[in-house]
Parts: structure tokens; C-alpha cells; sequence
């Protein structure tokens, strides 16, 4: 399977990514946190877990700041990994006001 997110329900707290126009399509505006990943990746399937917490946590304790959670598989979209400046997996950027991305 391409994607390692796809199974994560409770509220859905990661939104994953299945669009290569995606974030296009999303405001640079829009707070967000953002995991790019490889579904074969070690690292990337241990770190797993602590993002949905971190993504769990973010929905229920920073409600108030709309940051949304998403993944991305490099294998699925290496075009948007590319353009997000990926080099190695996992990946996790963070993009607030007015698009300044960590």
C-alpha cells in the first residue's frame, strides 16, 4: 500500500493527501502540519504513532489556531514532495501565518 495513514479514524486527526494538486488548492494561509513519508520507510512507519498523537492532540488542545494535520507518500506524489523540498523521510514542516514554513 502506497499510504500509511489511510486507517486513521478517530476524528480523523491526519487528513491524508491523495491529490498532486492538493496544496495548491489550500491557502498558503492555512496553518498546517505536514508529515512526508515513504510507506516503506522504517523510520517513517515508527514515527507513525507519534504523529497521529501529536495530530490527536493538536485537534483536541489548539482547536482555537484551525492547524490541520496531513501526510503525504512520496511514493504516491513525488511531484509534491519535490516541490516541498523532501530529501529525506520522515519529513514533518510546519506552515503558519502567512506561509512561513519550518
Amino acid at each position: 500500500d502506497l499510504y500509511l495513514y489511510n486507517d486513521v479514524q478517530a476524528n480523523r486527526p491526519v487528513m491524508e493527501v491523495k491529490r498532486d494538486d492538493f496544496f495548491p488548492r489550500v491557502p498558503i494561509s492555512k496553518p498546517r502540519i505536514v508529515v512526508f513519508y515513504s510507506p516503506t520507510c522504517p523510520s517513517c512507519q515508527a514515527y507513525r504513532p507519534k504523529f497521529v498523537e501529536l495530530a490527536q492532540d493538536i485537534k483536541r488542545e489548539l482547536w482555537k489556531t484551525k492547524l490541520t494535520s496531513y501526510s503525504v507518500s512520496c511514493e504516491a506524489h513525488p511531484k509534491l514532495c519535490r516541490e516541498a523540498g523532501v530529501e529525506s523521510y520522515p519529513t514533518v514542516q510546519l506552515t503558519l501565518d502567512k506561509g512561513t514554513t519550518w
